[in-house]
């Protein structure tokens, strides 16, 4: 994708402004985000995901194990990309279940606006031209 190179940011997740109801999709993995900044996290993302817009919360399969050996979230059961989101924001996912990756989608409220942008969690941001 070098012809759109000039599109793309890249970034740690926390450093970067996310400018309000700026992405129609957002792809966002938690697991490099420490367990006490992960609301914070997500509210920066759900203000930053547009009318209309999804916010893809993802993360492997085998990160999912690994959380539930070393328990690093307060001893809660990690079965799905839920379990590391806020509950309210979880209950609202719908939660697609596959071998390799735990993915819940969510669909911001409001109206559909014609701009794509992508976010992903290391800030990896593009714009379509």
């Amino acid at each position: 994708m070098p012809g759109y190179a000039e599109n793309f940011k890249v970034g740690n997740i926390v450093d970067i402004d996310l400018s309000p109801n700026f992405f129609d999709f957002i792809f966002f993995d938690p697991y490099d985000v420490h367990p006490d900044d992960i609301e914070h996290m997500v509210n920066k993302i759900l203000r930053a995901c547009k009318p209309g817009g999804k916010i893809t919360f993802y993360t492997y399969s085998d990160v999912l194990k690994a959380l539930r050996f070393i328990k690093i979230f307060r001893l809660k059961l990690v079965n799905w990309i839920g379990d590391l989101l806020p509950r309210e924001i979880a209950k609202k996912l719908k939660r697609i279940d596959h071998a390799e990756v735990s993915i819940g989608v969510y669909e911001q409220g409001g109206t559909k606006q014609s701009r794509c942008e992508i976010s992903t969690t290391h800030a990896f941001m593009s714009k379509r031209k």
